[in-house]
């Protein structure tokens, strides 16, 4: 075998593994753009938009309870069970 002839193979094997890192490199490029889109589309489906808290940092512990007590998001006995923490007073014991 001549020199020219290993050189040809060679280039040959290059060019074929430049072939095969670029097709990776592209496959790899577009799974990680699908998976971006993907946790996107999940985290705005959950969501649906950004939502501000439902109290405003100035008001007092009290409301806020009031109005989770008054919205169905706590039960009459957890809402006096927080009111009492909230107000220092010791809960009642169950024993």
């Amino acid at each position: 075998m001549s020199y020219q002839t290993l050189l040809t193979v060679n280039v040959a094997h290059v060019h074929q593994f430049a072939l095969i890192f670029i097709i990776l490199v592209v496959v790899i490029v577009a799974v990680l753009f699908l998976l971006c889109l993907v946790v996107i589309a999940r985290a705005y489906a959950s969501t649906g938009k950004v939502t501000k808290p439902s109290y405003r940092s100035d008001e007092p512990p009290e409301l806020i309870l009031a109005r989770r007590f008054s919205s169905g998001a706590i039960d009459e006995a957890e809402y006096h069970r927080r009111l009492d923490a909230i107000r220092g007073r010791a809960a009642p014991s169950s024993n």
